[in-house]
């Protein structure tokens, strides 16, 4: 996950900035996403997921839940968060996934 390169830590300082950071959320919901398909949503349903992530940031918790073929909205409100979510989405998931979309939020 490529991190904006004036964020050399995990804190911000700024409230307009909050998407250039990972935040530890991100990692405890990503894991939850992992762990529930692994052993709950994919032995029971074949249902297609979609899934709208709000805030989005950096994208970690879009691009885990694409990769388990989910289909997801991605958004943020600002501006450079959504460059590099697009740039970690086009990194992190293949072809085979779920469908991405991203917006801007309003």
């Amino acid at each position: 996950i490529l991190l904006h390169k004036g964020m050399a830590s995990s804190r911000v300082t700024s409230l307009q900035h909050t998407g250039l950071s990972l935040w530890s959320a991100a990692y405890v919901m990503s894991y939850y996403i992992d762990d529930m398909w692994s052993h709950e949503i994919r032995t029971k349903e074949s249902t297609k997921w979609t899934v709208l992530d709000l805030g989005a940031g950096l994208g970690l918790c879009s691009a885990v839940a694409a990769k388990h073929g989910m289909n997801v909205i991605s958004t943020d409100s600002d501006s450079q968060a959504l460059v590099l979510l697009e740039e970690n989405l086009r990194r992190n998931c293949d072809e085979g996934n779920g469908d991405i979309s991203i917006h801007v939020l309003d």
